[in-house]
Parts: structure tokens; C-alpha cells; sequence
């Protein structure tokens, strides 16, 4: 009987085990995690923005945040950078809600694959979202094979999204083959997006007792006392996003490179060389966020190259081939013709800036050649005579090197002896090496 009695207990808690092994794990309740984490991203969609999302799916986590909200009005941007934010979000371990708004936003182009990616998606009311289709980089159809190409891959990553979220794939494909556009009641009528959202209170009312499916499972939304905290961009993100201009970039590379320029023809002046240091750090910060074409930056780097032989041969045709490869360099550098979603503004140097910057880079060429020509004739023994006893003043202090005006140009210096020549204290050439004057200072 005991025996029996013994078998039956078993029997009864194997199964249970089974019965418990086949069922679904209850979600877990947020009771504790109350805290909601509150982004905006109103701009394109790009790498900096990409970044600025990671930065705060990975504060929501490591605060142990009980959801992020991302309130998003984009035209759309990069389909590299879209397809990264949509991993971060279908990988994040906290929930998502991606909201519309304000009234009159969108989440066009780009906005529509990272809205269908939330755990909630919520629109204002006034707000639309699709026309997904991709483009070339200069903003025209792509066509031909190409075409069917990436179609087809955005089509296929937004079904995917809609398959891991819940959502109608169908309809999400026709923002993608036919740029097909939605309004907020649209959206939600086609099982698109989740609901309709007047303000951020009525998203978190409304998103109350909501279950989140998560990668770190599935979590119950506890919004009645939730308390709430705002995430902005750093101001190195913002620096970043203000300095990523194809624009600005060639402003600052070719103010970079002619600076170098100078303190290479002038050693010792200093300022130049650190202006131009920075000016091409900063290029190369703002260049690394953009899609570039490796052609035109090592063409610009030729035309450094050039412009640095000229300055030990004093070769015009040095010269000239610096100038043309400068042109051609910055016309091929933001010409990269990769997919891309409408919105994203065409990534290009407009052919007015290049003409200026390449006429400030010819003249600048040609006043260094023809200074190191000049000063390779001086060189000679006659002509260096020509310039000892010669008068003139300082421009800058000589500890000991510094620079002095002598027969109406600017030379760098160097004292002859120990005594303290200041700004402005007139001078006489002792000698000459290279290219830098031996001078004494003179009283008058």
C-alpha cells in the first residue's frame, strides 16, 4: 500500500512537470521598474542619429529603465544606418515605444522600418508614415537590376520586422514597392502601428498593463506611477552632426592642407600648423560619418603630395597637377552611388564651392611656387650678397626664430646672436641659410 501509495506521488508530480514544461513562461511585471527614458529624434536618419539611439537603448538597460520612448518626425536617411537601428531595437533587452509626434510629424522613408521595429508603435494624431522605397545616392530611381535588388532587400527586412513584431507585412511591403504613404488612422486600420496617441500621457496610459516582447523576454507595462527622464544628444554628438557636412568638410581639408602649406614654406611660425591640424582633424571627423569615394580622397591627398614636391623642386607642373587633381578629388569624394531612402538630403559639393575653394588653392600654389623659385634664385652666392646688410623689421618675436619683413616679404628668421629682438625692432640680414635670414637687430 505504502508502495503504491509512493508510485502515485510520483506519477502525480511528473505530470506536473510536464504539464508546467509545455506552457509559456507567465511575463514578468515591471512593479518596481517605473522609470520611463524619453528621447527625440527630429532630424534625418543617419549614422549620427544611429549612434545617438544605441547611446540610449544602452542607458535604458544599464538604468534598468522601465521603457524607452523614442518620439520620432524623420524624412527618412540612410538604409545602412536604418538597418543598424532596427537590430538595436529588435535586440534590446529593455522595451520600446517609437511615438509620431508631434501633430504634423512623420515617419517617412527611413522612420517607417524603425517604427514597425518598437515593441509599440504609436502615432499623434495628423502624423503619417511610409514611402519607403529606395533611391540612388543623388536621389533618382535607381533602375534596372540594381534596382529589383534593393527593393527586394528592403522589401525582405520589413517583413521580417513585421513577422518579429506582430504587424501587417503586406501592407508594410507597399511602403517599400510603391511608396505607398499612411495616415495615423490608416496606419492603425492596417494593422500597421499600434494605436493613436493625442499626447505622451495618453501613450503611457494607454500602453498600461501591455505585454512587450523583448530579447530578454516577455515583460508586463506598469505605467500608472511611472516617473520619467529625458536623454539628449551629447554635444560631441551634436558637434559631430553639425561638422558631417559634405560642405564644411571641403572647407575644412583644403584650409587644412593650405595651412600646412604655409608653416612648411615658413618653418616656425607655428599658428599655421596647428590651424591646419586641426581643420583636417576635424575633416577627417566629419568624414568618417559620411559615405565617401575613396578616388577622390586619395586624389586630394595627391594634390597635397603635389603641392609638397613643388615646395623642394619649385616644378610648375607640379603646380598644375596639384590644382587638377584637387578639382577632381573633390568632385569624385561624396560621389558614392549606393542605396539610400528618400529623405536623406543628396551628398554632394555643390560645383560653386568647388570653384572657389580650387581657385583659393591655385592662387595659394602659385604664390609658393613662385616664392621658393624666387627664393632658390637667391640662394646663389651673387644674389644672397644682394640680401646681407639688407634692412627691414620683426613681425614676431625672435626666441630665437621667428619672422621679419626685409625688402617688402615676409621671411622666417632666425637671431645671430643673444640679444632680444621684439616685434617691431628693426633688423639688418647677416646671412642667409636656406630659406631662413641670419639677422641682427639695429637701433635707429
Amino acid at each position: 500500500m505504502v508502495v503504491r501509495r509512493a508510485w502515485l506521488s510520483i506519477l502525480i508530480v511528473a505530470c506536473g512537470v510536464i504539464t508546467t514544461a509545455g506552457r509559456d513562461p507567465q511575463p514578468a511585471t515591471q512593479s518596481a521598474l517605473t522609470t520611463v527614458l524619453f528621447i527625440t529624434v527630429d532630424r534625418k536618419i543617419d549614422h549620427v542619429t544611429q549612434g545617438f539611439i544605441a547611446h540610449a537603448v544602452s542607458q535604458a538597460e544599464q538604468e534598468h529603465d522601465a521603457l524607452l520612448v523614442i518620439q520620432l518626425d524623420t524624412p527618412g536617411g540612410e538604409y545602412d544606418a536604418t538597418r543598424k537601428i532596427v537590430q538595436q531595437l529588435l535586440a534590446a533587452n529593455v522595451p520600446i515605444a517609437v511615438y509620431v509626434a508631434p501633430k504634423g510629424a512623420r515617419a517617412a522613408s527611413a522612420g517607417t522600418f524603425i517604427l514597425a521595429a518598437a515593441n509599440f508603435a504609436a502615432m499623434a494624431p495628423g502624423t503619417n508614415i511610409g514611402a519607403a522605397s529606395p533611391v540612388s545616392a543623388n536621389g533618382k530611381d535607381i533602375g534596372g537590376t540594381l534596382q529589383e535588388k534593393v527593393t527586394n532587400d528592403a522589401a525582405a527586412l520589413i517583413r521580417s520586422i513585421a513577422q518579429e513584431r506582430g504587424r501587417n507585412g503586406d501592407k508594410l511591403e507597399v511602403t517599400v514597392r510603391k511608396a505607398v504613404s499612411f495616415s495615423a488612422s490608416e496606419a492603425v486600420d492596417a494593422h500597421i502601428v499600434d494605436f493613436i496617441a493625442k499626447d505622451t500621457e495618453d501613450l503611457l496610459t494607454q500602453l498600461n498593463g501591455r505585454t512587450a516582447q523583448t530579447a530578454g523576454g516577455a515583460v508586463i507595462m506598469n505605467m500608472a506611477s511611472a516617473s520619467k527622464r529625458t536623454l539628449t544628444m551629447t554635444l560631441r554628438e551634436r558637434f559631430v552632426a553639425f561638422v558631417a557636412t559634405p560642405e564644411l568638410i571641403s572647407i575644412l581639408y583644403t584650409v587644412g592642407m593650405l595651412a600646412i602649406f604655409i608653416e612648411l614654406f615658413h618653418p616656425g611660425l607655428v599658428a599655421p600648423a596647428v590651424i591646419g591640424a586641426l581643420c583636417l582633424v576635424l575633416a577627417f571627423l566629419g568624414l568618417g560619418s559620411l559615405p565617401f569615394n575613396w578616388a577622390g580622397l586619395v586624389l586630394l591627398g595627391l594634390a597635397a603630395a603635389f603641392v609638397i614636391a613643388e615646395l623642394h623642386t619649385g616644378s610648375s607642373l607640379l603646380g598644375v597637377g596639384a590644382v587638377l587633381a584637387f578639382v577632381i578629388g573633390a568632385l569624385l569624394l561624396f560621389s558614392v552611388d549606393i542605396p539610400r531612402l528618400p529623405g536623406e538630403p543628396v551628398r554632394q559639393v555643390s560645383l560653386w564651392l568647388i570653384g572657389i575653394l580650387a581657385g583659393l588653392f591655385a592662387v595659394v600654389t602659385v604664390v609658393v611656387g613662385g616664392a621658393v623659385v624666387k627664393t632658390r634664385r637667391l640662394q646663389h652666392p651673387k644674389a644672397s650678397a644682394l640680401l646681407i646688410g639688407k634692412t627691414g623689421f620683426a613681425t614676431s618675436d625672435l626666441a630665437p626664430k621667428g619672422t621679419v619683413q626685409v625688402a617688402s616679404e615676409l621671411w622666417t628668421a632666425t637671431a645671430d646672436d643673444a640679444t632680444p629682438i621684439r616685434v617691431g625692432d628693426p633688423v639688418s640680414v647677416v646671412g642667409l641659410e636656406g630659406l631662413m635670414l641670419k639677422v641682427r637687430k639695429t637701433h635707429p
